[in-house]
């Protein structure tokens, strides 16, 4: 069983976890644009968790909400350039969907006690 508390950035996730919170290349720059702002909350979900499947399903809905956040509210600094309008953030928000979508599986996957 995978504890988390002692964990509290993305490196020292599990790197199954860790791989599907790792962007393609074409949205890399944004990710590590808007990352600053969705890594704030990850120390407190990660330490939340005591398994790597909760682990999983929170940051798949915390993703999940980002990603339908992102593109519509920009931040106060991160986005005063326009970034909320540009189509890669579109992408980027894809992008963030989709792996919260992965992540919910493999979440799905640990917790099931059928092959």
């Amino acid at each position: 069983m995978w504890l988390a508390p002692q964990v509290t950035v993305l490196d020292e996730l599990p790197a199954e976890v860790s791989e599907l919170l790792t962007p393609p290349a074409a949205v890399a720059g944004d990710w590590e644009q808007l990352g600053r702002r969705v890594r704030q909350g990850l120390p407190t979900i990660i330490g939340q968790c005591s398994t790597e499947a909760d682990l999983c399903r929170e940051l798949s809905h915390y993703l999940w909400l980002t990603a339908n956040w992102a593109p519509f509210h920009p931040g106060p600094d991160q986005w005063r350039s326009g970034m909320s309008l540009r189509p890669e953030i579109t992408v980027l928000a894809d992008w963030m969907k989709a792996a919260a979508g992965r992540l919910k599986e493999r979440a799905l996957a640990l917790r099931s006690p059928w092959p």
